[in-house]
């Protein structure tokens, strides 16, 4: 996929993203929350438990689903980030967690969220 083409999807996934999960109860804090080591999509607030939002974005399934695509390494990025976040004052203390938000955009169909909370445990070796 070309450059400009995957920005675009990459945004609007993103705006479907706060829509989706804010009709979930989210409280979103802040969008490309960007940092030393890499970026975390959405931080939200989910109750009284902070939530790092990967939002993967997909028009079709043939490089496999959304969520199977945040691999090890993207994981261990998005550790190093929220442990980052995490040391802000703000937010010392808070229990944490990383949500994998996939969105499948079929041709001439409304997309279709997938909404995995806890998706994985955080690996910061």
């Amino acid at each position: 996929m070309r450059g400009a083409r995957r920005k675009y999807l990459g945004n609007l996934g993103e705006d479907l993203a706060v829509d989706f999960l804010k009709d979930q109860g989210y409280g979103i804090i802040e969008r490309n929350c960007r940092k030393k080591y890499g970026e975390i999509d959405i931080l939200a607030k989910d109750l009284s438990c902070l939530v790092f939002v990967e939002v993967r974005t997909r028009t079709t399934s043939r490089f496999g689903g959304p969520i199977s695509s945040v691999g090890h390494l993207k994981q261990k990025r998005l550790a190093k980030v929220a442990l980052s976040i995490l040391q802000k004052k703000e937010f010392r203390g808070m229990p944490a967690r990383f949500d994998v938000l996939g969105i499948e955009l079929p041709r001439e169909a409304p997309p279709r969220f997938h909404l995995v909370k806890n998706a994985f445990e955080p690996d910061v070796r």
